[in-house]
């Protein structure tokens, strides 16, 4: 073999070897840019130091990064009103529906108090001035139906303000809860009891209860179609854990219950292609959420008692913990086109 015809053959092998990683490469590029964005994504991780007792202090879940976010601009500039309530700016985040303004928001006010409560639990003497604060807020926009209402329209989900969100009802029940602990105020526990409420009404009805086929499911967003948002569905089942723990009300335990077994029937219709959704409806997938979801999860089969939410953590956590491994996996389920390459 001649000196050039040596340079061809290596031009051609390097040529092959380029093309096909290229062509691996497009193959993957679906499963890569979900990895890259569950990898990177930073998340609250659970934590189970008090999980049983009918006192709750710490949360299931380490709240203190959302606290951080606030203070660090992440939700909105300034973050924060004159009294010391977290403001989300929406023209930050350039949401098309959503008006560039800025608006409470109770889910982020209810995380940010129990981030900062978690601090106080941790030392910081100051964190329960700022818990209370927020605790006061939301215990002050419960309204007579025990709502309370998000001032923030979704044309893109059918959603006109005011509306009531399960995930929203549960954090401030978490809240309530953890400030009447604290503070032996009764103010606190009527608040968490008249915002259960909206868990005994249908979405249909303006609570935030879907049932069907004898399943009950709690809705972030009550749209119609429902679309089963699980982080939203988890955080709803985290509040009524605990006001059942401080009460031992039996209609809460029920519908805790009747949740906990829709989920637990369910779960795996969250896993598609190879990874998981964010919801039900139109095959969103969690990426930015896949991390959080399994830290719920774990939550979740800590104070349920159901080893599949744990035996569900783990199979979801596999890929995070084995990236190489998950892809090389994945390959050959490309290569042979079983699963579609479709984000």
């Amino acid at each position: 073999m001649t000196e050039r015809q040596k340079r061809m053959l290596f031009m051609l092998v390097f040529l092959i070897i380029v093309t096909s990683l290229y062509a691996l490469l497009r193959l993957l590029s679906t499963d890569i840019r979900r990895m890259k964005s569950a990898i990177f994504t930073e998340y609250q991780k659970h934590q189970l130091i008090d999980v049983k007792d009918d006192t709750p202090t710490h949360y299931y879940l380490d709240m203190r990064l959302i606290a951080k976010w606030v203070r660090e601009k992440k939700y909105g500039h300034p973050p924060f009103d004159d009294n010391g309530i977290p403001l989300v700016d929406y023209g930050k985040y350039k949401v098309e529906e959503i008006p560039e303004k800025k608006y409470y928001n109770p889910v982020t006010v209810a995380q940010y108090g129990l981030g900062v409560y978690e601090e106080y639990l941790h030392g910081n003497k100051k964190g329960k001035q700022s818990f209370l604060k927020q605790a006061d807020w939301l215990l002050g926009k419960i309204n007579e139906n025990g709502e309370v209402p998000i001032e923030i329209p979704l044309p893109s989900r059918g959603l006109e303000p005011p509306w009531v969100s399960a995930m929203a009802q549960g954090e401030t029940i978490s809240v309530l809860t953890r400030a009447y602990v604290l503070t032996n105020d009764p103010a606190y526990l009527d608040g968490a009891r008249k915002a259960f409420l909206p868990f005994t009404k249908n979405t249909t009805e303006g609570g935030v209860v879907y049932e069907e086929g004898g399943e009950l499911w709690l809705e972030e967003y009550p749209e119609n179609p429902p679309s089963h948002v699980l982080n939203g569905y988890i955080f709803a089942l985290f509040g009524l854990y605990d006001l059942y723990r401080v009460t031992k009300d039996p209609e809460v335990k029920v519908v805790f219950d009747q949740a906990v077994d829709t989920l637990s029937k369910n779960i795996h219709r969250y896993e598609k292609d190879g990874w998981v959704l964010y919801q039900l409806k139109g095959d969103k997938f969690a990426n930015n959420y896949y991390g959080l979801h399994v830290e719920q999860l774990k939550a979740l089969a800590a104070i349920s008692g159901r080893k599949e939410f744990e035996e569900t953590a783990k199979r979801w956590e596999w890929p995070l913990k084995h990236p190489f491994l998950y892809l090389l996996k994945r390959l050959p389920e490309r290569i042979l086109g079983k699963i579609s390459p479709a984000s």
